[in-house]
């Protein structure tokens, strides 16, 4: 097996009943209080700096342009030359390959923000914002993404995470035709994705949030927010609790038509979808209203730290949403089990960094099972064995045998 598959063995998602009740404690306390609070403080700064900062604050028509430009221009840029990219970041070594993937990082990251911007501001602009609006614009993008089966895009930290390894896919983007890199047919998959599957995304989350914003204490937005993440603590409570009677159901639809475990992976999907927007919305309003307070330098000072906690914890991937995920067609309740065990993927991952180094030693050292003899006819002690690379020899500390 090469090395980039046993990366992605090692760090493949792990299955919710191979997990202690600690473990899976652990990984849902991170998620929930750490990164998903720090990628809400980039996004929002971020938002901010753009609309009030960086691109014709003055003039929303031609900012909300501006941001539509850098987003399609960058992502369907970075997801047709994917490969180009990774072949760039790993000519020069491991420095150069740091630095080339905090750029990439750093610039999708600022792209996906400038994406979201122009369609949200978009709707704001060019439709309501009412109850009505926000019902039929949340279920109209939601019930298309089911048809196209790409609901599961919708979700965000917390309830879906990312980690910045292994090293050999971090440049990888999914499309939503999963098309061959280098093709006609990768170029318009790319430009669908960049697109029309953001485009339906925003929509959905926009119109939740409206529903949200009128309807969950409009008059004052610090309760409004606290009662926003208690939505989204007590829905993830439920989930949990039942989570193990939603991997019994998804087993069940295993052998059934594949409509079934659609259906199944949709009601699930819906339900993470109030608890993601919930979440999101309760920690932006809440910074809005009591870290930033509409001062420039918080903004700046937001967006650089989180950008750099999150490096330092191996998560800033979390900021993208460049990808395109499908439902329905994963097996064995993948589809149900979602991807949120940040720290059992990074224990597995400096595990498997051991297990390569005593692999290497392996090949270096042999160990020896029998017992020489000396000249004398008396056992000789056993002893490590070093292989000489250049011949082959054994040789005993250091010194060629003869």
């Amino acid at each position: 097996m090469a090395d980039s598959e046993k990366q992605q063995q090692c760090l493949s998602m792990p299955r919710f009943k191979s997990l202690s009740a600690c473990q899976r404690l652990v990984n849902i306390l991170v998620v929930n209080f750490l990164i998903s609070p720090i990628v809400l403080v980039y996004w929002t700064s971020t938002w901010e700096l753009i609309t009030t900062v960086l691109f014709l604050p003055h003039d929303v028509y031609k900012s909300i342009w501006i941001s539509f430009a850098v987003a399609v221009i960058f992502v369907f840029a970075a997801s047709c030359a994917q490969t180009l990219i990774h072949r760039l970041a790993n000519a020069y070594g491991v420095v150069w390959w740091v630095a080339c993937s905090r750029v990439y990082v750093y610039v999708m990251a600022f792209t996906s923000v400038n994406q979201w911007r122009c369609f949200w501001n978009g709707w704001d602009i060019y439709t309501s914002s009412t109850t009505k609006n926000g019902l039929v614009t949340f279920f109209g993008a939601y019930f298309t993404m089911c048809l196209l089966r790409c609901s599961s895009t919708i979700l965000a930290p917390p309830c879906v995470i990312d980690v910045d390894l292994p090293a050999s896919s971090f440049f990888a983007m999914t499309t939503y035709c999963n098309t061959k890199p280098g093709t006609i047919k990768h170029v318009l998959d790319s430009l669908f994705t960049a697109s029309f599957i953001p485009f339906l995304n925003v929509t959905a989350w926009r119109g939740l949030w409206v529903i949200f914003d009128r309807n969950v204490s409009p008059h004052n937005q610090t309760t409004s927010g606290l009662h926003n993440l208690a939505i989204a603590y007590v829905l993830t409570g439920v989930m949990l609790l039942t989570r193990v009677e939603w991997l019994r159901l998804d087993s069940w639809t295993e052998p059934r038509h594949w409509i079934v475990r659609h259906l199944v992976e949709v009601v699930h999907t819906f339900v993470h979808i109030v608890i993601t927007i919930s979440f999101w919305r309760g920690i932006w309003v809440l910074l809005l209203e009591h870290v930033f307070c509409d001062e420039k330098l918080r903004y700046w000072i937001g967006h650089a730290s989180s950008f750099a906690l999150l490096t330092a914890c191996f998560s800033s991937k979390s900021l993208l949403t460049t990808d395109c995920s499908r439902d329905g067609f994963n097996s064995n309740g993948e589809g149900i089990d979602l991807d949120i065990y940040y720290v059992t993927k990074l224990w597995r991952h400096q595990m498997q960094e051991e297990r390569s180094v005593l692999d290497k030693n392996k090949e270096t050292y042999i160990d020896v099972t029998q017992v020489g003899s000396t000249d004398s006819g008396e056992e000789e002690e056993k002893k490590p064995v070093l292989k000489d690379k250049l011949n082959d020899n054994p040789v005993r500390y250091g010194v060629m045998e003869k």
